[in-house]
């Protein structure tokens, strides 16, 4: 009686306190937001007033026009051994958020336009894309900078290598916002708030309730924050890694649809200079709306990121725990999720790659790994749940890893086919399968929807060629200008703790063999589940090499999109990672009652592995530049993507950002809010406007007549680069607006995949207490 009072006020306390910080938090919010957003001021601090030409003979770079442009002689850059000589006056901006924007003509794509500062550059801090290329096919240019302080040497340079000449007609630098709306900001911070206070509620729960486990709780924890170090080492910047720029751009991409009103973000308004893309409906971006619903609140872009990167790590950290342990017990589990945290793989996706859907898919897979161990224990409904735990976080979070898993899954059950085609297992499958589905329909239907829906680049007749040649190989431990290939150095990690779980296992089934011939009726111990790992985590090796088949593998027409989706073999080293750890767990079940170095090797494996780990972390984070992307201006989506999503035969250099027309078709009170677009128009003759968005499929366009309000529908054709064409009538008076609109069935999708949640965890309470009813009938009296 005294415990449970204690616990309720421990429950109301903490909840009091944190209501009341809630409270008090938005207050301040609040209060120190002045307007809802901050309009775009142009600021003109330097701005060119006269043609520029700039031509290069022989390396030398003049100016037909030396003001405001010096030509001094001095040589500041040196760019393909031509050194670059024009630059603009030095001039001053304060703290802040800036556009450069430079319209020009050229011939050839080798000529460049970047920001200079010297006391910057002494400090290597560079901004996204600092030198953008002027592209032959456009007229324009912009890219973006931050600057955390006021700096008084700032220089734009031009550099020209074509003979024909590169003209600069005018430049422009304008401060932006990066400030959401004050009610976006408000609603942001308060979820954000919520739902950290429910993970802090759970851990003191945790500790309170099981305090037995209170060291692994905290090794855990400590193993989340040394893995998370290098991302959370103070500074105004973070540094690019691989991919990260295209990952920060979905994110505020998110957060710009939360600013529009839209909490369920398909369509991407803020890549390609407002043309959209549909990144959100064709890749997972769930646990992106995070780090989303952080920017919007008000924090900045590296901050939101750094704490993104943490609670991945906890969150791998937590899950890995949860499920090593149910599988092989405590001490296996506490070593293993350890392992599992800093694998070299995953710390190389983290620092290296910041290939942030997979590093996110990576802390689910555990859950798949429990799921088969209590589908051939015949805990189906468990195992159920466990499956749509797991699926759901990589279904919407990576889909390359997605057909990885399933890959993989695949092969496990056909390697242990014995216990895999057994009815009641089969039923069990595939109503996990169904069940999986109904829960994710709200990614699938509009994943299928838009992929098929549309002519996707992702859908053009794919190059095999690199599948078969990126795999890894013997002597793969350097490439490109000798740098090291940390996946080779994966896999070598990988192959040793492979040796080091054999060797330490070789004297158990030595032991035990002997034991056996001595006395028969003593009771064997099981090295099923051990050799089971060990030949799937050598097949996972080979799958990384470039010694499996996979050319063969692309000429079978059932299996010829796995190569397509996976793109290089050595992404199967995440399931290597996943084997090599289960292995450990194995190893660790079976030599817990052993002496010497088998005693101690647990502690010993966790030692490494984070020494390991955190030394690859460092040293890969550390090998970066230096970025400020704290405005999405600073990221330009032409060269931080591969485009897949797009359109075919779209040319992501012609992307103007002003509407096309025909010459006797007049356009005023034109107005463009990210996906929408209203303008009035009189036409003359037949034609079309052209607007400045990707026809992709469900825009809706309409149409008023006159001065009235009496809108319908219009149809829209592909225009120029498949930009969306309104076609006009011959004299014809009106206005129109164009949007997009998400279909209906999305909505049902949506609604459907709440309720299977719903509907499966009524019938998992109903389930148990069908349990727990049928046990105290059981219990006499």
């Amino acid at each position: 009686m005294k415990r449970q009072r204690l616990t309720k006020n421990l429950i109301i306390g903490t909840l009091s306190i944190e209501l009341l910080m809630l409270v008090i938090l938005i207050a301040c919010l609040a209060l120190f937001s002045s307007s809802d957003v901050k309009k775009p001021v142009n600021l003109k601090s330097f701005q060119t007033s006269d043609f520029i030409h700039l031509k290069s003979s022989d390396g030398d770079l003049s100016s037909d026009d030396t003001e405001p442009v010096i030509s001094d002689g001095s040589s500041l850059f040196t760019i393909n051994g031509k050194a670059v000589k024009v630059v603009s006056r030095p001039f001053s901006l304060p703290k802040g958020n800036y556009v450069v924007s430079v319209n020009y003509a050229c011939h050839e794509n080798n000529n460049l336009v970047f920001l200079y500062s010297k006391s910057l550059s002494d400090n290597r801090v560079e901004n996204a894309d600092q030198a953008v290329i002027a592209n032959s096919r456009s007229n324009n240019l912009s890219f973006g900078f931050t600057l955390t302080s006021q700096t008084d040497d700032l220089m734009l340079c031009f550099a020209c290598e074509e003979t024909e000449g590169f003209s600069v007609f005018q430049t422009e630098v304008r401060e932006v916002s990066v400030s959401a709306p004050k009610t976006v900001r408000l609603v942001a911070a308060a979820i954000l708030w919520i739902f950290f206070c429910g993970i802090f509620d759970l851990i003191v729960f945790l500790f309170v309730f099981y305090p037995d486990r209170r060291k692994h709780y905290i090794i855990l924890i400590s193993a989340a924050i040394l893995a998370s170090l290098p991302a959370l080492i103070p500074s105004p910047y973070i540094r690019c890694a691989d991919d990260l720029p295209f990952h920060i751009l979905r994110i505020f991409g998110i957060r710009d649809g939360f600013s529009h009103g839209l909490p369920w973000v398909k369509l991407q308004t803020n890549w390609y200079n407002g043309y959209g893309y549909i990144v959100g409906a064709c890749y997972g971006d769930l646990l992106l709306y995070l780090p989303a619903l952080g920017s919007a609140s008000g924090l900045s872009m590296d901050l939101c990121y750094r704490l993104f990167v943490l609670f991945i790590n906890g969150l791998t950290a937590a899950s890995a725990y949860y499920c090593f342990s149910r599988m092989f017990g405590r001490r296996p589990g506490i070593v293993g999720s350890v392992v599992y945290v800093f694998l070299i793989y995953r710390i190389t996706d983290l620092y290296h790659r910041a290939a942030v859907g997979e590093y996110c898919a990576i802390a689910f897979l555990p859950f798949i790994a429990l799921a088969v161990y209590l589908l051939y224990k015949d805990e189906y409904l468990k195992s159920i749940w466990m499956f749509v735990i797991g699926f759901t976080g990589i279904v919407n979070t990576h889909t390359g890893s997605m057909a990885m898993l399933l890959s993989v899954l695949v092969l496990y059950m056909l390697i242990d086919f014995r216990r895999t085609f057994v009815a009641r297992r089969l039923f069990s499958l595939a109503v996990s399968a169904g069940t999986v589905i109904l829960v994710n329909l709200s990614f699938i239907v509009p994943f299928i929807d838009m992929v098929f829906g549309n002519k996707l680049r992702v859908m053009e007749e794919n190059d095999y060629s690199m599948i078969s040649i990126s795999g890894l190989s013997f002597n793969s431990l350097y490439h490109g200008h000798g740098n090291l290939n940390y996946y080779f150095i994966s896999a070598l990690y990988v192959i040793v703790l492979l040796m080091v779980s054999s060797l330490l296992v070789i004297p158990k089934i030595l032991k035990n063999g002997k034991h056996s011939d001595k006395d028969p009726d003593r009771k064997s111990v099981s090295f099923g589940d051990f050799y089971r790992y060990l030949i799937c985590t050598g097949i996972m090796i080979f799958l990384c090499t470039k010694y499996f088949p996979w050319k063969s593998i692309t000429k079978i027409p059932v299996l010829k999109l796995l190569p397509a989706s996976i793109q290089f073999p050595w992404r199967y080293l995440a399931f290597t990672g996943v084997f090599i750890v289960l292995l450990l767990c194995e190893t660790i079940r079976l030599t817990m009652d052993s002496k010497g170095f088998a005693k101690h090797a647990g502690q010993i494996l966790v030692a490494s592995a984070v020494v390991l780990g955190s030394m690859f972390g460092c040293t890969q984070y550390f090998s970066y530049v230096k970025v400020n992307y704290n405005s999405e201006y600073n990221i330009r989506s032409e060269t931080c993507s591969q485009h897949e999503y797009l359109l075919e035969d779209t040319d992501v250099h012609d992307i103007g950002s002003e509407y096309i027309k025909t010459a006797d078709v007049k356009v005023w009170d034109y107005e463009k809010d990210g996906d929408r677009i209203e303008f009035a128009y009189v036409s003359d003759s037949d034609g079309y406007v052209d607007l400045p968005l990707f026809n992709y499929s469900h825009y809706v366009a309409e149409y008023a007549e006159g001065i009235t309000e009496d809108y319908h529908a219009v149809d829209i054709e592909n225009g120029e680069n498949n930009r969306i064409r309104i076609p006009v009538k011959e004299n014809t008076e009106g206005r129109i607006r164009v949007h997009f609109r998400a279909p209906v069935y999305w909505g049902i999708a949506l609604v459907i995949s709440i309720l299977s949640v719903v509907g499966l965890a009524v019938y998992s309470v109903r389930q148990l207490r069908r349990k727990k009813r049928g046990e105290r009938e059981i219990v006499p009296s």
